[in-house]
């Protein structure tokens, strides 16, 4: 059976039958399509995506069946179905897109029982652990797999290796998950060189960083009210904070003002180098900001403000960064104030739907009518993707 657990959406199920996939390029006009076609990545990338499968004849999006049958996830690299997994209780793996994360070539899926957590590697159960949690985070670092997670039943926060407690932190706030603009698809944990880390605050106000399994203190600024991010970037801390007149960035050499607008939510994000602030403002606008003005890689064309919720920010390799920002019941890719693509009636249903690309962006969409079939949209192309369901996520990786 389905598992009926999405985090932010409606649950879906069915049985599935075998079905081969075909990509067509479409007119982006929405004329018929044309022959059949494949997505040519660069020779030294692959691009991985991964869709869960229902039958032809069930409604989705209604989800008639309750969850009382299966439904399948599938993997797909340069186009080509390259595996297929059965998911549901017996399996372990979940259809909910917030479970599923494309990270080094592998797909990692995590799922909740009534008293476990099981964390899998294409499609193989890779450990579990007793209580359960959401994820905020999974690094493969070495011969090892860290996680970082939530009891849904609180506030108490774990840190793990292969499943084994390393770190319980209680009434703590971690910086950072899969959703957020400023943290990449391993979520709160990340490198730093030849390092892994995440950060953390706890319930008096302390903030912490966790590096190589390594507790220790972070220095917040005395002025600071509420810390809104902690980052590590070459060993140093960068710490995002609002304060009396606004919000700041304070870095190992001087500390920038972001105005005195606070921000709801938000962080730092490093882009080729560059520093910037992104986020939801207390205004309910999205705004990204370059931080270091005058650095030559500066391009004003990403700052700005984005009106509409939800959004979500993918950043290029040359300070390029586009909003994909909810309008309507469909989105808009934005950069700066030019919308460079308009997304009507669709679902993108997590932020690893996105990313941007060599030349420009892979966005994984979901149309909202019955009967239409997901595509992925690259660079300026729409591809379709010939089965009855949705993409839960997308990746344009280097070949190892």
């Amino acid at each position: 059976m389905c598992d009926m657990n999405f985090r932010f959406f409606a649950a879906l199920s069915a049985l599935l039958p075998t079905i081969v996939l075909s990509c067509e390029k479409v007119d982006t006009k929405g004329r018929t399509p044309g022959a059949t076609i494949s997505i040519t990545p660069e020779p030294d990338t692959v691009l991985l995506f991964t869709a869960v499968r229902v039958p032809e004849d069930y409604d989705w999006h209604r989800d008639t069946a309750a969850g009382a049958s299966s439904c399948e996830l599938l993997l797909y690299k340069d186009m080509e179905l390259a595996a297929v997994y059965h998911t549901g209780p017996q399996f372990f793996i979940s259809t909910d897109p917030d479970t599923h994360h494309l990270i080094g070539g592998h797909l990692y899926t995590e799922y909740v029982t009534d008293a476990e957590t099981v964390v899998g590697r294409d499609g193989e159960e890779l450990f579990r652990y007793a209580g359960r949690e959401l994820l905020l985070g999974i690094l493969p670092f070495g011969s090892s797999v860290y996680t970082v997670g939530r009891h849904r039943s609180g506030d108490i926060c774990t840190f793990r290796k292969n499943g084994e407690l390393l770190l319980q932190m209680e009434d703590c706030r971690i910086f950072g998950d899969f959703g957020s603009s400023a943290y990449g698809r391993t979520g709160a944990l990340y490198r730093d060189g030849d390092h892994f880390c995440f950060c953390y605050q706890d319930l008096s106000g302390k903030c912490w960083k966790v590096v190589d399994g390594q507790k220790s203190k972070v220095s917040v600024p005395s002025s600071a009210g509420r810390t809104v991010d902690v980052k590590i970037h070459d060993g140093k801390e960068y710490i995002m904070y609002e304060a009396t007149l606004g919000s700041n960035i304070k870095t190992p050499s001087r500390t920038y003002s972001l105005g005195p607008v606070g921000w709801s939510s938000g962080g730092i994000v490093f882009c080729d180098g560059a520093l910037f602030a992104v986020g939801n403002r207390y205004n309910k606008a999205n705004g990204i900001m370059a931080v270091e003005e005058g650095a030559a890689y500066v391009n004003p064309s990403v700052e700005g403000i984005f009106f509409g919720v939800p959004a979500f920010f993918i950043y290029g390799l040359k300070s390029e960064a586009w909003a994909v920002i909810a309008e309507g019941d469909g989105f808009v890719v934005q950069e700066g104030e030019d919308v460079l693509y308009e997304i009507p009636s669709a679902y993108i249903f997590t932020r690893d739907c996105a990313q941007a690309t060599e030349g420009g962006f892979l966005i994984g969409v979901t149309p909202r009518a019955k009967g239409a079939k997901p595509y992925l949209l690259f660079e300026d192309e729409e591809y379709v993707v010939n089965i009855n369901g949705y993409i839960t996520s997308v990746a344009m990786e280097i070949k190892r």
